[in-house]
C-alpha cells in the first residue's frame, strides 16, 4: 500500500506554497499601510558598528576616543602633551607605528592637543553615526562607550542617573553649547531621562521611509519647533499627539527627510520625519481607494480559497487511503465478516484482563500487542517487530498511531521486566483500550 503523506502530493504543496505567499504578501501590505511603513526601503536597521583601527585604516578617517587618554609627541614612549576626554574627534594624519604590539597613530583632533595616540583607545567612525547642527528634534541616538551620565540641565547639572553602554533613546531638544560642548536632551527607553554629552551618543540608522505624502494625515510623536524652512526660523512649537495634513515637501537635509505640515488651527510650517507617524483617521475613503488596500483584500480571499483547496484535497486523500484499507481487508481470505465483529483472540484478551491475577494481565496486554503486529502485517508493512512497522506508518493514514505506540512501549516494559514492572489492574484496563481503539479503528474487532 502506498504510504506518502498528504504533504508529497504535488497538487497539496502547490496550493500550499500560493496559499503561503499570498498570505505573506498580504500582511506585508497591511503592515506597511496600516503603520505607514515602507518594508521594501530597508525596514529595521541595527545600529551603526564601532570598529577597530587597522593597518589598513586609511589617511583622514574619522576617529573617536573611547575613554580619556594621552597624547603624546612621540608613539610609545613619548612625552605627552596632554589629554583628550572620552568622546574627542578627530582624524586620521599618521600612521600607524607598532610598538611593544600596540599600534600608535597621529590624530588631528577637533579640539584640545593633537598628537600620538594608542589605538587601542580609539574607534573608527560611522559618519553617519556623528550628531551635528542638522541632527532633527525625534532622532534616534544610543549611548556610546561605558556609564554615561544624565544631567538634569545641560552643561553638567544635579546628576539625574546613569545609562550603560547602548541605551537606547530619543531627542527631544537640543543642542546647547556651553563652555565648548554641546548637550542633547534625551528621552531613553529606559532609566533616567535628561540632557547627556554628545560625546556619549551616537546617532543611530534611520528608519525606514514613512510611506506618505502631500494630502495625507500626519500626527506628532512628541513635542517639537516647528519650523519656517527645514532648519529655518523656529515659528513657535506643537504639543505632541497633534493631527496636521502634509502640503509641501519632503526635502532631504542630510539624509532626513521634512515635511510641510498644515495643522487643524490654521497654524503652518515644518517638521522632520523624525517627530511624525501616520494619522490612522479620516483616510478610510482614501485607504479603500487606495491599491494596496484591494491588493490586501484579493489576496486575503485568495487566501480562503487556496486554503478551502488544501482541505478538499487532504479530505480526499483520507478517502482514498480508507478506500484502500478496506480493498486490503475485503481481499484477505482468512478473514470473514463475523471475524471482524466477534474476534476470538481479543474476546481471550478480554478474558484475561478481567481475572484476579496480575499474571493475566500481563498476558493480556502481550497477547494484544501480537494481535496488533498481525493486524500491522495484513496492512502491508512489513518488519521484524511492532516498532519497525510502526515506525513505516505515516500519521495521517493511521489516527490512532500514538495510542498503538504507548499501548506497545507497555508491552515492552512487561516483556522486558517481568515480574519487576508493577502492573496493576487499573494500568492493564488502560492499556487494552489503548489497544481496543486501535482496532477499533481499522474494524479488526
Amino acid at each position: 500500500m502506498d504510504k506518502d503523506h498528504w504533504t508529497t502530493d504535488p497538487v497539496a504543496v502547490l496550493a500550499t506554497l500560493f496559499f503561503v505567499g499570498a498570505l505573506l504578501s498580504g500582511i506585508v501590505s497591511s503592515i506597511e499601510e496600516r503603520f505607514g511603513v515602507s518594508l521594501s526601503d530597508g525596514g529595521i536597521q541595527s545600529g551603526y558598528a564601532w570598529k577597530e583601527l587597522t593597518d589598513n585604516t586609511p589617511f583622514g578617517t574619522p576617529v573617536r576616543s573611547i575613554d580619556a587618554l594621552s597624547v603624546l609627541d612621540a608613539p610609545g614612549d613619548g612625552a605627552e602633551i596632554g589629554r583628550q576626554p572620552r568622546g574627542a574627534e578627530g582624524e586620521i594624519i599618521d600612521g600607524p607605528i607598532v610598538l611593544g604590539g600596540e599600534r600608535w597613530w597621529n590624530i588631528d583632533f577637533a579640539a584640545g592637543p593633537d598628537g600620538w595616540v594608542a589605538g587601542s583607545q580609539l574607534r573608527e567612525v560611522n559618519p553617519r553615526s556623528l550628531l551635528t547642527d542638522s541632527t532633527p528634534i525625534g532622532a534616534l541616538v544610543s549611548t556610546s562607550f561605558g556609564s554615561v551620565s544624565v544631567y538634569d540641565r545641560a552643561g553638567g547639572g544635579s546628576l539625574s542617573g546613569t545609562q550603560t553602554q547602548g541605551a537606547k533613546g530619543r531627542i527631544i531638544d537640543g543642542p546647547r553649547s556651553i563652555d565648548g560642548e554641546r548637550w542633547w536632551q534625551v528621552d531613553f527607553d529606559e532609566g533616567p531621562d535628561g540632557w547627556v554629552l554628545e560625546s556619549d551618543l551616537e546617532r543611530q540608522p534611520r528608519a525606514a521611509m514613512l510611506a506618505m505624502g502631500i494630502g495625507d494625515s500626519v500626527r506628532t510623536l512628541l513635542e517639537a519647533p516647528l519650523y519656517s524652512d527645514p532648519l529655518g526660523t523656529i515659528g513657535g512649537f506643537v504639543r505632541d499627539d497633534i493631527i496636521g495634513r502634509i502640503i509641501g515637501g519632503p526635502e532631504d537635509i542630510d539624509g532626513d527627510r521634512w515635511w510641510q505640515i498644515e495643522f487643524s488651527d490654521g497654524r503652518i510650517g515644518w517638521l522632520p520625519e523624525t517627530v511624525l507617524q501616520r494619522a490612522e483617521i479620516g483616510g478610510f475613503f482614501s485607504f479603500l481607494s487606495s491599491v494596496k488596500f484591494w491588493f490586501t483584500v484579493i489576496s486575503v480571499l485568495l487566501s480562503g480559497i487556496l486554503l478551502a483547496g488544501i482541505g478538499v484535497v487532504a479530505y480526499r486523500l483520507y478517502q482514498v487511503r480508507s478506500e484502500e484499507l478496506m480493498e486490503i481487508w475485503s481481499a484477505h481470505p482468512s478473514q470473514t465478516e463475523s471475524e471482524q465483529i466477534n474476534n476470538p483472540r481479543w474476546e481471550h484478551v478480554l478474558e484475561l484482563v478481567v481475572a484476579d491475577n496480575p499474571q493475566s494481565w500481563r498476558g493480556a496486554v502481550i497477547e494484544a500487542d501480537i494481535m496488533l503486529d498481525e493486524m500491522l502485517g495484513k496492512m502491508g508493512y512489513v518488519g521484524n517487530s511492532v516498532s519497525d512497522k510502526l515506525k513505516q506508518v505515516a500519521r495521517g493514514d493511521f489516527y490512532t498511531l500514538d495510542k498503538a505506540w504507548e499501548a506497545h512501549k507497555i508491552r515492552n516494559q512487561i516483556a522486558h521486566q517481568g515480574s519487576d514492572y508493577i502492573l496493576t489492574k487499573r494500568e492493564a484496563n488502560r492499556v487494552i483500550q489503548l489497544f481496543r481503539e486501535v482496532f477499533e479503528e481499522f474494524h479488526y474487532i
